[in-house]
C-alpha cells in the first residue's frame, strides 16, 4: 500500500478581520475554522498517513483557548479515527519567539504530550523523524529557515534520507537574516540545491498565501498555499492543499486538492465626478449574488459626497448585504462638493492597517529604481500589517 501525505500550510487559525464590521468578522473567523476542520475530515475519509502542516497552524504566538481547543479537537477526531496516522508540525512567523540566550518559545508546544503530534524546526539545528508504514520508510527532517543562511552552514549538517523517502519541512523565512521574504532564486540556491543534492525528493513549504510548485530534476518543492482568503485584494485565486502518495521510495501522484475556501465576488470601480451612479454600476453584481459568495467591493476616483451617502443609505447596498454572506466596502473616494468643487479626503476613513499600508506603497512606488529598498519596504509592509492587526 502506497503511504498518504497531505502537505498544508498557513492555516492561521484564530486570525482576526479588523478592517470588516462585527458580524462579518465573525463569518471570516468561522470560515478559517472551517476549512481547517474539512480538511480534518478529508485526512479521515482518505485515510492519509501523514498530515505536515509547514508553519501557521495559530495566527498568534499566544492563541486564546477556544483557538487551542480547534486544533486539539480536530487532530483528536483524526488519532481516534486512525491511530496510526502521524501529524508533523513546523513553526511559522508567528509562533516561534527566539530568546537572546539562544533559548526558544514556541506556540506549538502545546502538542508536545500527544504522541502522535510532532513538532518540528523550532532550531536552527536540523532534526528528523522516521516513519514505516507497511515496511516503506518515510524520512521527515525539518529546521528554521535561518540554518541554510548561517556562516555555519554545512550540507554535511542535513540529515541524509538513505533508505526512506526524503522530505523537508519548513517555514520559508528568516528574520535573523532579514529573509522575511525569500525570493524564489535565492531559496533555490540556498536551500533547495543542498537539499536535493543530499537525496531529498519534496520539500515541503510554508509562507506563501499563493499556491507555488518549484522544481529541479525529480526535485520538487511546493508552497501549498493558505486554506482559506486572508486579504481579498492580493489573493483571489483558489486555494488548495498538496496530497501525494510515497510508492517503492519514490514520491508520486502530487495533486493539488481544492479546499472549501468561502467563494469570493471582488468588484473594483473607478469613478469620476459628476458621472458616478455607484447603485447603477453594481447592478450586474447583484445578479451574480448568492448566499454563500463574500463580496468585496473597492470604490475609487472621486464623486460627490451627496452621492456616497446615498448609495451607503439606498437599497442597493442594503440587497447586496441580503443577498451575499457580506458585503464590505473599501472607500478609496475622493469626496468632492460639486458646488464649492471642495474635496473632502479627510473624511475617508480607513483602518490604522490601510493607512499605514497605503503609506508604505507610496514609498514602494518612490523607490521602485533601488532594488534593495523596494525589498526591505516590502518586509516591512508584511510585518507592520501583521503588527498592527495583531495589535487591534
Amino acid at each position: 500500500m502506497p503511504v498518504r501525505v497531505i502537505h498544508t500550510a498557513d492555516i492561521h487559525l484564530g486570525r482576526r478581520f479588523p478592517s470588516l464590521d462585527s458580524e462579518a468578522e465573525k463569518l471570516r473567523a468561522a470560515d478559517v475554522v472551517n476549512v481547517f476542520n474539512e480538511l480534518a475530515d478529508y485526512v479521515i475519509k482518505n485515510k492519509i498517513n501523514i498530515l505536515m502542516i509547514a508553519g501557521s497552524l495559530f495566527d498568534k504566538m499566544h492563541p486564546n483557548r477556544e483557538t487551542v481547543s480547534t486544533a486539539l479537537s480536530a487532530f483528536g477526531r483524526i488519532h481516534e479515527a486512525m491511530p496510526s496516522t502521524r501529524i508533523v508540525l513546523t513553526p511559522g512567523q508567528e509562533e516561534l519567539v527566539a530568546e537572546k540566550d539562544g533559548s526558544s518559545d514556541c506556540a506549538l508546544s502545546i502538542f508536545d504530550h500527544l504522541s502522535y503530534v510532532k513538532v518540528m524546526g523550532t532550531t536552527e539545528d536540523p532534526e528528523k523523524v522516521v516513519f514505516e508504514f507497511d515496511g516503506q520508510k518515510v524520512m521527515i527532517a525539518s529546521s528554521q529557515a535561518a540554518f541554510f543562511f548561517s556562516e555555519a552552514f554545512s550540507r554535511r549538517r542535513i540529515p541524509l534520507p538513505r533508505d526512506a523517502a526524503g522530505i523537508f519541512l519548513m517555514c520559508a523565512y528568516s528574520r535573523r537574516q532579514g529573509l522575511i521574504n525569500i525570493e524564489d532564486e535565492l531559496l533555490r540556491e540556498r536551500v533547495l540545491d543542498p537539499l536535493r543534492d543530499r537525496g531529498y525528493q519534496y520539500a515541503a513549504l510554508g509562507h506563501k498565501n499563493k499556491f507555488q510548485t518549484l522544481t529541479a530534476g525529480d526535485f520538487t518543492a511546493i508552497y501549498p498555499g493558505s486554506l482559506e482568503r486572508f486579504n481579498y485584494e492580493l489573493d483571489r485565486e483558489r486555494k488548495f492543499f498538496v496530497q501525494f502518495e510515497i510508492s517503492g521510495g519514490k514520491i508520486q501522484q502530487l495533486t493539488p486538492v481544492r479546499s472549501s475556501a468561502r467563494p469570493l465576488e471582488y468588484v473594483s470601480l473607478t469613478f469620476s465626478a459628476g458621472d458616478a451612479d455607484i447603485a447603477k454600476s453594481l447592478e450586474d453584481t447583484l445578479r451574480r449574488a448568492k448566499k454563500e459568495k463574500a463580496l468585496h467591493i473597492i470604490l475609487n476616483g472621486q464623486i460627490s459626497l451627496n452621492e456616497f451617502n446615498s448609495f451607503m443609505k439606498g437599497e442597493t447596498i442594503k440587497k447586496l448585504r441580503e443577498q451575499f454572506a457580506f458585503a464590505h466596502v473599501e472607500n478609496r473616494l475622493a469626496l468632492v462638493d460639486a458646488g464649492e468643487e471642495y474635496r473632502f479626503d479627510a473624511l475617508r476613513v480607513n483602518s490604522p492597517a490601510q493607512e499605514f499600508e497605503r503609506y508604505v506603497e507610496r514609498e514602494i512606488a518612490a523607490a521602485q529604481d533601488r532594488g534593495d529598498e523596494v525589498r526591505l519596504l516590502k518586509e516591512l509592509l508584511e510585518m507592520g500589517v501583521k503588527e498592527i492587526e495583531e495589535g487591534l
